[in-house]
């Protein structure tokens, strides 16, 4: 076939794409002896209805059936791929439709001796993928107990409006029932019932049965109080050795650098049912209090294991950390109530690689520079099932994590400071919970990822992993105040600085209230190095501009979601202000969409709709450039 005749056929297929039947497009030859034969094509669906993520088989028939080459099918514009006839047959199975309503047609390409044509359109009909599964995970903690003392068995029912009551077996022995916590399906029971020896604990919900968890328990002696050195500072109440359980009592304290309750040793086992627990002094070092819980109203400090159930726990001094493990440290609270009304007050706070289990407690904090979830110096591991947790000081963060944090069905709310911070090397994982920051002051940042260079956090990259991480849920950021003419001063809700990032959203509802999505750059108050940042979003819709600096990278990824088919679009300008030897990438399937508002620059284009048309452009006179060249 000459080259000119392969032009002629393409052009045809591109003017046929679009029509509803043909009978031939000709075979590139105005002689009208020409032995090419007229073909006809059509098409049918496996099903006209059916949900996002699953298999449709497309079934096009080419007439005569002599006829020989390929079939492509096509989503409206969109190619979903290339099949060959066989017997004048040619099928595609996908499960590449995203939610929405979809024209389908084939195009049979055509041969030396038959023709091309499309076939008549067919709709299909893409719903949302939906589960009526019911399932139950059970988590224990601690794993290892000493006879007395306590382990707290904690479900996550899905689907998340699940309702009433989850039952705990030993066995086939019922060691109680909890309800699920409403609007997050929910619910914690600790219990000390459990004897010596192995156990294997079930939940069940409704008729639904939820996976195993093995706990191990062993014999102890008995502990007793006393007071005195706990960590940096002192105690009023020490448990250093032994296993000892207490229910419905008061602890308190009041002096400088002292904490109500101090656990140390790991040989000691406590656990407080409906404890009300205060405290009023100030910590004498700010250091202290944030590395080694110096003043924290519960302190477990190179301890073993903290139990607490139940009741109420509140610090208002400087420095007044509410519940801190530090080192060995391993402390699971679960249905409490705490808040910290001082300065640098936090809630819940590991730091020196201690760890801390969360079930379904209620937190706040008032003061200034008193994130509600913290970890700090030497890192921390803080898993949260549940409950809902409030920062109102300025730079109080919801979560600002040095360590690895994870939360599940849980609510963070910072009135005053970013929803999320992560400091160097280190995560934050959210499953179905809800972010909502509001900036009014000095910072103006939704979710951060930086390095400080304090020592605080490990000088080293986030890796090629997800940093932050957020399945499902929503994030509201609003700024109240910023008006700066000046993009990189401005308000943002995603922003990198100083450190390698990655960032994965997967189905997340977010409300910008800000003019910039993400900002990659430099930041002068620790001026390290600019930000590296790779941002990919699943099923999102994105509202919001992407400016990098010249110092700095951002590689972005638009997809649709795996789950419901959703597909991703960003509305905004991308480094529309083409600073300097900025790199930024942008990564699209075919169903995803970037629709444009200012010119953008892009280094390089990886766009599976090679005609481009899933990119839009909502202004006047504006153009993307993808290195020097005019796309759009």
């Amino acid at each position: 076939m000459t080259k000119a005749k392969t032009r002629l056929l393409h052009a045809c297929a591109l003017l046929l794409l679009g029509a509803l039947t043909s009978t031939g497009c000709g075979s590139g030859s105005s002689d009208s002896s020409s032995n090419s034969s007229t073909t006809t094509s059509t098409l049918a669906a496996s099903s006209l209805t059916t949900t996002a993520g699953a298999d449709i088989t497309l079934t096009a028939t080419v007439s005569p059936a002599a006829a020989t080459g390929t079939v492509t099918f096509y989503d409206g514009t969109t190619s979903l791929g290339t099949e060959t006839l066989s017997s004048g047959t040619a099928a595609l199975t996908t499960s590449a439709l995203a939610v929405g309503t979809h024209t389908l047609t084939a195009l049979y390409g055509g041969s030396t001796t038959h023709d091309t044509s499309t076939s008549s359109s067919v709709t299909v009909t893409v719903t949302a993928a939906t589960t009526g599964t019911t399932t139950i995970t059970l988590a224990a903690s601690p794993t290892s107990a000493t006879v007395g003392s306590g382990v707290a068995l904690t479900v996550v029912v899905s689907p998340i409006t699940s309702t009433g009551t989850v039952t705990f077996y030993d066995g086939t022995t019922s060691l109680g029932t909890a309800t699920l916590v409403s609007g997050s399906a929910t619910s914690t029971l600790t219990t000390t019932a459990l004897a010596v020896g192995s156990h294997t604990i079930t939940a069940g919900y409704s008729s639904s049965t939820s996976n195993p968890a093995s706990v191990t328990v062993t014999t102890a002696s008995s502990g007793s109080w006393s007071s005195g050195t706990c960590g940096r500072g002192t105690g009023a109440n020490v448990l250093s050795s032994g296993t000892l359980a207490e229910s419905s009592k008061s602890y308190s304290a009041s002096s400088v650098d002292e904490s109500a309750i101090c656990l140390t040793g790991t040989s000691s086992y406590l656990t407080l049912i409906d404890p009300t627990i205060t405290t009023s002094g100030s910590a004498s070092s700010s250091d202290d209090s944030s590395f080694y819980g110096l003043d924290a109203a519960v302190l477990d400090y190179n301890g073993g294991n903290l139990v607490i159930e139940g009741g109420t726990i509140s610090t208002s001094g400087t420095g007044g950390n509410v519940v801190f493990s530090y080192g060995t440290g391993a402390v699971t609270i679960s249905n409490a109530t705490v808040a910290a009304t001082g300065s640098a007050g936090h809630g819940l706070y590991a730091a020196g690689g201690g760890t801390m289990i969360v079930n379904n407690v209620t937190a706040s904090s008032e003061g200034g520079s008193g994130s509600i979830v913290a970890t700090d110096r030497g890192g921390g591991t803080i898993t949260i099932t549940g409950g809902k947790y409030t920062a109102h000081g300025q730079r109080s963060a919801g979560i600002y994590s040095t360590g690895t944090v994870t939360a599940t069905n849980a609510t963070f709310d910072a009135t005053n400071a970013e929803a999320m911070v992560i400091e160097g090397s280190n995560i934050i994982t959210l499953i179905d919970s809800t972010l909502t920051a509001t900036s009014s002051t000095s910072e103006h940042r939704g979710i951060f990822l930086y390095q400080s260079m304090s020592g605080d956090a490990s000088n080293s990259d986030c890796g090629t992993g997800a940093c932050f991480s957020m399945t499902g849920g929503s994030f509201d950021y609003t700024d109240t105040t910023n008006s700066s003419t000046t993009a990189t001063d401005n308000c943002s809700a995603f922003t990198v600085a100083n450190q390698v990032a990655h960032f994965v959203l997967t189905d997340v509802t977010i409300n910008n209230s800000c003019p910039t999505l993400l900002l990659s750059a430099l930041n002068s108050n620790w001026n390290y190095k600019g930000g590296t940042t790779t941002f990919k979003a699943y099923g999102e819709t994105l509202v919001g501009n992407v400016i990098v600096d010249s110092v700095s990278t951002a590689d972005i990824h638009l997809y649709s979601s795996p789950g419901t088919g959703v597909a991703s679009r960003l509305t905004g300008a991308i480094n529309s202000a083409n600073s300097g030897s900025t790199i930024v990438d942008l990564t699209l399937d075919s169903s995803s969409q970037w629709v444009v508002t200012e010119t953008s620059h892009l280094t390089a284009l990886n766009d599976a709709d090679t005609s481009y048309s899933n990119i839009t452009k909502n202004c006047t006179s504006c153009s993307v450039y993808v290195g020097s060249t005019v796309i759009k």
